[in-house]
């Protein structure tokens, strides 16, 4: 019932009821005590039909309602860890598309990467705390995302994607240079430049960074 109710979602709301039907639905199939199996089941549809609605104050509203609504029972947050972490995700990249950087990385730094209840490898750790070093640097909390860094530092070694590595230097550098330290930041910008993994207009920015 509740995923074919999701499925037509599209066609029955209209994009000024979509909220509150949404919410409508969340907090009915939270009441009815489908079991934790049947709940999950549920509640990935819904996920999922947020996220093809592809509407930012939608997810910001309807994601945090139901993440509410995730916290509330005795137990629900550990039984529903995976689908919480997506919602986060979700609100977080919404706060991100309006430049929210602030409220983006505070999403993110709530989603539970040392809890027993949830398995998370360090390539996935390092992929969201990167993600918060980047959204306090768009607002110059240097101190905030230094914290981060710090405990990217115990787990970028057994990180193989060039990509977050790079994510990960840049942002060493650009915390450097924030403290005015500024022999190590262009140390470090000089040796970005020189990385194949990014195109040539921003290695010559690195360059002029490091200069």
């Amino acid at each position: 019932h509740y995923e074919s109710l999701l499925a037509d979602i599209k066609t029955v709301s209209s994009p000024s009821t979509a909220t509150d039907d949404l919410n409508a639905i969340a907090a009915s199939f939270f009441n009815q005590s489908l079991g934790v199996v049947s709940t999950r089941s549920v509640l990935n549809t819904f996920i999922n039909t947020l996220r093809e609605l592809k509407n930012q104050d939608l997810w910001i509203e309807v994601g945090t309602r139901t993440l509410g609504l995730l916290s509330s029972g005795p137990g629900q947050a550990s039984s529903f860890a995976d689908a919480s972490a997506t919602i986060r995700e979700l609100v977080a990249t919404a706060h991100e598309t309006n430049e929210d950087f602030a409220d983006a990385a505070k999403t993110l730094a709530e989603i539970p990467l040392d809890s027993s209840q949830r398995k998370v490898s360090d390539h996935d750790r390092a992929q969201i705390w990167i993600r918060i070093v980047r959204n306090f640097l768009e607002v110059e909390d240097s101190t905030a995302a230094e914290m981060y860094v710090n405990k990217l530092k115990n787990i970028m070694h057994t990180v193989s994607n060039p990509d977050l590595m790079l994510h990960f230097k840049l942002s060493q550098a650009r915390i450097q240079d924030a403290k005015r330290d500024f022999l190590s930041a262009a140390q470090r910008y000089h040796e970005i430049s020189f990385s194949p993994a990014i195109a040539e207009e921003e290695r010559l920015h690195t360059l002029s960074m490091a200069i």
